[in-house]
């Protein structure tokens, strides 16, 4: 996930973004501005399925927002491209 948001960060990405632990031992990673659908075009972030999976959006968000824990809200990418 650090890697991910250091190339985000180098990349200039400025959006929205939180991370999350959950109990499955599973990072996740919430980039607002970014398609997450599995029919995206490829692009400029095509390379983020280099180091995960793509979930369902809808789909994983009540999972991680009652089984997992706040890595960092709002402000991932840049805050965990420090490290």
């Amino acid at each position: 996930m650090i890697e991910v948001c250091r190339r985000l960060s180098a990349m200039g990405y400025i959006g929205e973004s939180s991370a999350y632990f959950c109990e499955n031992e599973k990072k996740y990673l919430f980039l607002g501005d970014i398609d997450g659908s599995e029919y995206a075009q490829i692009d400029e972030f095509s390379f983020i399925s280099e180091y995960g999976e793509l979930e369902k959006t809808k789909a994983i968000e009540n999972y991680i927002f009652e089984h997992g824990k706040p890595i960092c809200e709002g402000v991932a990418v840049s805050t965990l491209a420090k490290l």
